[in-house]
């Protein structure tokens, strides 16, 4: 299957993309590159860094800093993902997993996009959420972006739950048995 068909399989047949995905050799840089901008992004928000920075320098921070980052996230989540769903009977390896994680990227894409416009409209007090007023349009991308993130774990369960062969069930608690320690940690 086309990288083009895939960008679109993985929002509608996610099986079918995962089976794809596995046939592949390689994963584009460019999903690894988008990952690692979104996930700095994130961070960038969530500290509310334009209390500090200019929008300049977080934009171009995230962006020189975007391979590296989407790099360790990719490798530390796959190998985790890999090892917990072992515990639950998987039989897939870190490298299948590496690329159905690294091809979610697909869905960060979308936030993105959705990063770009609400940065555009709100400039630097998107990374200072608590100083500025917040529309309705503004509201609705957001919303839009929660809705994205959840088809992300949806992708992830069926994705998880082809490689590794077993219920979608056990790919749900293998991403639960992730996330908990990391929403305790207060890193998710």
């Amino acid at each position: 299957m086309s990288a083009p068909k895939l960008w679109v399989s993985i929002w509608f047949s996610p099986r079918k993309a995962a089976k794809a995905i596995m046939k592949r050799e390689q994963v584009p840089l460019l999903l690894v590159m988008i990952k690692g901008l979104v996930f700095n992004l994130d961070i960038s928000a969530s500290n509310f860094l334009g209390r500090y920075y200019g929008l300049l320098w977080i934009l171009g921070g995230s962006l020189i800093g975007a391979v590296v980052t989407g790099l360790i996230l990719v490798g530390i989540w796959s190998r985790i993902l890999a090892w917990v769903g072992k515990w639950f009977g998987g039989i897939g390896d870190v490298e299948d997993v590496r690329k159905i994680f690294a091809w979610s990227a697909v869905f960060d894409a979308i936030t993105l996009l959705l990063y770009a416009v609400l940065t555009v409209r709100m400039g630097n007090g998107f990374f200072q959420m608590d100083a500025v007023d917040i529309t309705f349009f503004d509201f609705s991308l957001f919303m839009l972006g929660t809705v994205v993130k959840f088809w992300f774990y949806a992708y992830l369960i069926v994705a998880l739950s082809e490689v590794h062969a077993f219920s979608k069930w056990r790919s749900f608690f293998t991403i639960l048995c992730f996330l908990v320690p990391l929403a305790l940690l207060g890193l998710s």
